[in-house]
């Protein structure tokens, strides 16, 4: 029982702060990271927040707030953040206890709980006669480690070991990695590499905010739907979302081709995929040798574990937090989402066995801190990014995340549901009171209604369905932006199909903020392409106005100058030549047909009249990529230009 584990001190402060947290009201609660969070409702895959018949009970799961790090330091008033509090005197050990183990995940329970106001993470576990780990993650009483083996991993149940309190793991990130396939701890796969001196913690700490500058710098993708509809700034981290097969990485590699020819250095996380075949492709791309490739795999045939991936990713942005430390502007790709995610549902399922039963009255408080150390972990990696300031090193870090997306597609689905057919201990409160709403204004719930709602239909498959869609929610609200690939417009053959109304970027937003992730030109070309693209969307088929007529031409320029064919970026001025062009109507008369022609075979005149252009107004087109904004003079010259070719190519 939870309280045969706790000393009587530790006991009743946990009892007093959950009293004290009911009788205030709070929501916000401080993370292992120091960070605060608003409390969401929390996914966890295979539970329902609601309970009851339905669900498989998210309430008994989340009793293990009560003994969070969050609760435990607000009960000890202890202050300050991580840094500080590992200046406190440490005995040189900490006892340890196996609780379980799984592969080479070992769980272990700590005997001095007095230490657990100290961040752990990233020290050293030795399990005498089985072997040496690292600390992933701690949440009390419990550390998870990282062993290195899974046979040293396999001590049985009780088993005492120890966790050294001094240094903590460092890896290599210097020069002799780039263009290299490392693990988690820097070790070069198939090489015989010796480290050099650089060296970063594999689990560094978020980057303070002394350090950071505004992120005003666009980092170009060289994709003209990305950087006019998602703009990207230096610095940020940003969701790429599809079904698996609409071209996340393929987005991200053309992403990494930009960076890399403009200079810049990446690193590609592989805990999914076969780090070989990415290593492959970088090398054909021609971008191997300026890309760090960590895997959590050990050869081929190992099929690596959740916290393998974990700690997997947490080197690459140690890695880049280094290089953009030295001034370099890093892009950073993690292939998946998903290991971190079933790691922390294997830490949710130890400390319910540790208190199960316990502190049932205070559930929705305790829900509240389970949330709050499951944002701190991921935010433990997605604030790893950052624009540095010069003093800081003056680089930055760019993240994208990759995350395979559940099918949301009903278009085949021609049934209608009532009310009846949506369990409410499975959709909850407020999708419900959506659907609701719906309903009273007399719209039937079809599949297409529910596609364009995000809500998956009842059926087979809805719970896990419904999870991961909340997961991914949760990582959205974590994230600066996400961009979402739609299924519709990949079958259109729209590329990359980025769905404007779903995809966007946070950084910025608001009037009096200085943070800017796109250039002036981008923002001078792209002013009313969101909003000409969401007219369209809502224009009844039936409307067959002139004024109807025009902004669907208007909305097929669009499409025209965005599409892009992966493998082939565009250089800067290509990007604001193709959209201005949009932008001004001129693409309206080159694509005028009597049957609108098919967005890739538009967008081959486009690319024509993008190359006339730049033919014609070199000295623009070079003064355009200097400064990134669109002078009068510059505008003159593309709109002559373009008159000109139209003239030519149309009757």
């Amino acid at each position: 029982m939870l309280a045969s584990r706790l000393s009587p001190p530790v006991f009743s402060a946990v009892v007093l702060v959950i009293q004290a947290s009911r009788a205030s009201g709070f929501s916000t609660l401080t993370t292992v990271r120091g960070t605060s969070f608003q409390a969401r409702p929390l996914a966890v895959r295979g539970v329902s927040s609601q309970g009851g018949a339905g669900g498989r009970g998210l309430a008994p799961v989340l009793r293990k707030g009560a003994l969070s790090p969050s609760f435990l330091r607000m009960a000890s008033s202890t202050a300050g953040p991580p840094a500080a509090k590992d200046k406190m005197p440490l005995p040189d050990v900490i006892g340890l206890e196996v609780v379980s183990t799984q592969g080479v995940l070992v769980t272990l329970t700590m005997d001095e709980f007095s230490m657990t106001t100290v961040d752990l993470q990233g020290r050293t576990v030795n399990i005498p006669g089985a072997g040496n780990g690292v600390v992933v993650w701690q949440r009390l009483p419990l550390v998870f480690a990282l062993m290195d083996n899974a046979a040293a991993a396999a001590a049985p149940v009780g088993t005492k070991g120890e966790l050294v309190t001094g240094d903590k793991l460092t890896i290599p990130v210097g020069a002799e990695i780039m263009g290299k396939t490392v693990d988690f701890r820097g070790r070069v796969l198939g090489e015989d590499v010796p480290g050099g001196e650089d060296r970063a913690l594999l689990f560094g700490a978020s980057t303070l905010q002394a350090d950071m500058a505004t992120i005003s710098q666009p980092m170009h993708t060289g994709l003209t739907a990305v950087d006019a509809l998602t703009p990207i700034g230096k610095g940020q981290n940003m969701l790429i979302l599809s079904d698996p097969t609409l071209g996340k990485m393929d987005l991200a590699m053309d992403a990494l081709c930009n960076q890399v020819a403009q200079g810049n250095p990446a690193v590609y996380v592989c805990t999914k995929g076969d780090h070989e075949a990415v290593a492959a492709r970088l090398k054909s791309l021609g971008i191997l040798d300026k890309t760090v490739i960590v895997t959590s795999k050990t050869d081929a045939a190992h099929d690596p574990s959740p916290v393998e991936c974990v700690a997997a990713a947490a080197a690459g942005a140690s890695i880049g937090y280094h290089l953009c430390s030295k001034g370099q502007d890093v892009l950073m790709v993690l292939d998946a989402l998903e290991f971190h995610q079933r790691f922390w549902e294997s830490t949710e399922r130890q400390i319910l066995k540790l208190v199960e039963g316990t502190f049932e009255e205070n559930k929705d408080n305790i829900i509240s801190s389970g949330n709050s150390e499951m944002r701190a972990f991921y935010a433990s990696l997605f604030q790893r990014v950052g624009k540095l300031n010069n003093k800081a090193g003056g680089g930055s870090l760019t993240m994208f995340v990759l995350m395979d997306r559940p099918s949301t597609d009903l278009s085949g689905n021609t049934g209608e549901y009532t009310m009846a057919d949506f369990d409410p201990t499975v959709y909850g409160a407020n999708v419900r009171a959506r659907l609701q709403l719906m309903v009273d204004r007399g719209i039937k719930l079809s599949g297409g209604v529910l596609e364009k709602l995000n809500i998956p239909a009842p059926g087979e498959g809805f719970t896990e369905t419904r999870f991961r869609l909340q997961f991914i929610q949760e990582m959205m609200s974590l994230s600066d932006g996400q961009i979402n690939l739609c299924n519709k417009l990949h079958v259109k053959g729209m590329r990359p199909a980025i769905d404007a109304a779903t995809s966007l970027t946070r950084i910025g937003i608001g009037a009096d903020n200085l943070a800017v992730p796109s250039s002036l030109a981008m923002r001078a070309v792209a002013a009313s392409l969101r909003f000409n693209l969401a007219q369209v969307a809502d224009l009844p088929v039936s409307d067959k106005t002139p004024a109807a007529e025009l902004q669907r031409a208007r909305a097929r320029s669009w499409y025209a100058a965005l599409h892009q064919d992966f493998g082939a970026v565009r250089p800067f001025p290509d990007v604001i030549t193709a959209l201005f062009a949009a932008s001004e109507g001129f693409l309206d008369k080159l694509l005028a047909n009597p049957t609108p022609l098919p967005t890739a075979e538009a967008a081959v005149k486009v690319a024509a009249a993008v190359a006339f252009v730049r033919a014609k107004c070199s000295a623009e087109i070079a003064e355009l990529e200097k400064t990134m904004d669109i002078s009068s003079k510059c505008r003159t010259a593309l709109k002559e230009a373009l008159a000109e070719h139209i003239a030519a190519n149309t009757a």
